[in-house]
């Protein structure tokens, strides 16, 4: 048996494998959410029968996670960073439009019309006085990423 502790039963409980080095021990509650290496949260099954086991509960908890996301980011709430242009609103849970960070995003998309490079753009908001999220100023790759989201909108 793989994993070096005693097994509760000599064969898979799925599909009847006795095979010793395929067998191993399934935590009914993981060890992570609290399972104990206990008789009571073990079964015996093979290698084959728990990876699939395994794989059955990843689907379905990936599959939700991806559906969940995607409903949040349809009502405007945020998943992950709050995307430059934008800030949380008053309940903590959508976002809404930064008026200051649009008019920046403004601005670069028309210097950028303008045909002016990533570091002109840069220079050119640090003239205007336009600051970046953090109080400094805005470097050609920020410029770059602005434009980035932008295109991908």
């Amino acid at each position: 048996m793989k994993g070096g502790t005693t097994l509760k039963l000599e064969f898979c409980v799925a599909c009847g494998n006795t095979a010793p080095d395929e067998l191993e021990h399934h935590h009914l509650v993981p060890l992570g959410a609290g399972g104990e290496d206990k008789d009571s949260n073990l079964i015996t099954l093979c290698s084959t029968c728990h990876g699939a086991i395994h794989g059955m509960l990843r689907q379905p908890i990936a599959t939700l996670t991806k559906t969940a996301l995607q409903h949040k980011r349809k009502n405007g709430e945020r998943v992950g960073s709050i995307p430059y242009g934008y800030q949380m609103a008053m309940d903590n849970v959508r976002l809404v439009e930064d008026q200051s960070e649009q008019e920046v995003i403004r601005a670069v998309i028309e210097f950028d019309a303008a045909g002016l490079s990533l570091r002109a753009i840069s220079t050119r908001l640090k003239q205007l006085g336009y600051l970046a999220r953090g109080g400094g100023v805005f470097h050609p790759q920020t410029v770059s990423n602005i434009l980035a989201a932008r295109q991908a909108a």
